[in-house]
């Protein structure tokens, strides 16, 4: 069962383009994905595309995304080397993936719960990333970020914030036997990273029930003089959260 549905206006002589609604959806004979639908619409001008919605949905998890560029010239060359790269940027993203839908493609996904937020805007040669949240039960990984100078030399810096991960939540649901006898159940991460095309600084705090690690350092990416320099400091850990062995480790390194 195929249906196919779009209203819309055309007008190649003014490169106007106003698609009201455009949908796809059908049912298929796999038993963990029996429907599957596509909603948008679309308006596209000389200097602008704006994508209002597009909905992406099947039995259990669906897609949204919502984008728009503004000053984007996509029918005018000249126009769009001297302006594309300071158009406006903005997009929404809102995803729920269910494991259920994916066993078709792979079946240790079967109890995947995963909700994915992004906000992007900026323009297109200095991008933000105000939201980027990723959460699967109780692991919750919150980014936040900025891109820019991506035609030169690429500049960004990134930081995880407000984040968790329950690594007897992930080895269950994915079956991950190196990690099922461990003791240690939740880490909470900060990191922060700045760089570009040939240099990353992190910064990297872990705390858990069974003590902490935090790093800080540097990577030197060039081909003819890579190198690193890493701080490692390790407070009160406790190696009984992933062995049998009983500890109080303190110490500090360089790498």
């Amino acid at each position: 069962n195929f249906n196919f549905y779009t209203n819309g206006e055309l007008y190649l002589d003014t490169n106007y383009f106003d698609i009201k609604k455009f949908t796809v959806d059908f049912e298929t004979n796999l038993s963990s994905l029996l429907n599957i639908s596509l909603e948008t619409s679309a308006k596209i001008k000389n200097n602008s595309v704006s994508i209002p919605n597009i909905l992406f949905k099947t039995n259990n998890s669906k897609i949204e995304i919502s984008a728009a560029l503004k000053n984007y010239f996509l029918f005018d060359s000249i126009k769009a080397k001297q302006y594309n790269n300071f158009a406006n940027l903005d997009i929404k993203l809102n995803t729920k993936l269910v494991g259920k839908d994916l066993l078709v493609f792979d079946k240790t996904l079967a109890y995947l719960d995963l909700v994915i937020k992004t906000e992007i805007n900026g323009t297109l040669n200095n991008i933000n990333i105000p939201k980027f949240s990723l959460k699967h039960k109780s692991t919750i990984l919150n980014i936040t970020g900025n891109v820019k100078d991506i035609t030169d030399n690429i500049k960004y810096n990134i930081e995880i914030d407000s984040s968790k991960v329950s690594l007897s939540e992930i080895a269950k649901d994915f079956n991950i036997e190196a990690i099922k006898t461990f003791n240690l159940n939740t880490l909470k991460i900060k990191a922060f990273a700045r760089g570009d095309k040939h240099h990353i600084y992190p910064e990297i705090s872990i705390n858990t029930d069974y003590g902490n690690i935090n790093t800080k350092g540097y990577l030197n990416l060039r081909p003819d003089s890579n190198s690193y320099d890493f701080l490692v400091n390790v407070e009160k850990f406790n190696l009984e959260g992933i062995s049998d062995i009983k500890s109080n480790l303190n110490f500090t390194t360089h790498i």
